[in-house]
């Protein structure tokens, strides 16, 4: 799969954090892969362990697509907006069903790339820093180079047509 992935966890389809994305992905658009977090079906991890013994997860719902991506895709990019100093929780539920990774750890060749993108109406750098640290421990599990963080700040003051 050729795809570029953009797994975005912002409400807000016109927002910064959709935006900034935009702007990321440039003339590649065409190649990606929009997956919406906010409209997925996203079960909560119930911490039963069956991933454990069978290296699936055996809730139904969209993270069998979402694991494809993750196992398959040669570049996967996270885009989220700061909630309450970390995740929204769609990616957060995203995250929390990648617990399967922890048990069956991919191949670290590094060739797949990995970036965060972030936006945050203030400028303090503790929740940046918490959810890159989340996003590099899932590409360490599943054999993913984290490449870069984009982080605009500072959102409260600014308008959408400032970008």
């Amino acid at each position: 799969m050729d795809k570029i992935v953009l797994f975005n966890s912002s409400p807000h389809r016109n927002g910064f954090t959709s935006r900034l994305a935009l702007d990321f992905l440039g003339n590649h658009r065409e190649n990606v892969e929009f997956v919406c977090l906010y409209g997925a079906k996203i079960s909560p991890c119930v911490g039963c362990t069956y991933c454990k013994i069978n290296n699936k997860c055996f809730i139904e719902d969209d993270m069998q697509k979402f694991y494809f991506y993750l196992e398959n895709c040669p570049v996967l990019i996270f885009a989220a907006p700061i909630y309450y100093l970390t995740f929204p929780a769609p990616m957060k539920s995203f995250l929390d069903r990648t617990q399967k990774y922890f048990f069956h750890r991919f191949s670290n060749n590094k060739k797949r790339k990995s970036y965060l993108i972030v936006t945050s109406g203030h400028d303090d750098i503790f929740s940046v820093k918490l959810m890159k640290k989340q996003i590099e421990g899932l590409c360490y599990l599943i054999g993913v180079k984290f490449v870069n963080l984009i982080w605009l700040k500072n959102t409260d003051k600014l308008q959408i047509s400032d970008l």
